[in-house]
């Protein structure tokens, strides 16, 4: 069991009026991945400049926990390459 926070950026079409959606953290296909950064290597704030520095459109970050992935049968793996 592990409480690892995984930030999750939240684009503004899913927030409405004020909360965010939970499309906002649907897998994509066709991998059904879904894309965070690892609260191990980088803190919230650091991580919405990273991504909003590279064009893309963030409201903002939200964690979610490695346990709450892996309860929905996400597999939680590390990849920091594309960001390094």
């Amino acid at each position: 069991m592990t409480d690892k926070l995984l930030y999750r950026q939240i684009h503004p079409h899913f927030v409405q009026d004020g909360v965010v959606l939970s499309p906002a953290f649907k897998p994509m296909k066709p991998n059904k991945q879904l894309s965070v950064y690892d609260g191990d290597m980088i803190n919230p704030e650091s991580a919405w400049k990273h991504y909003t520095n590279m064009k893309n459109k963030s409201t903002g970050v939200m964690a979610v926990t490695e346990d709450e992935c892996r309860s929905q049968e996400l597999i939680v793996t590390s990849d920091p390459k594309p960001y390094v």
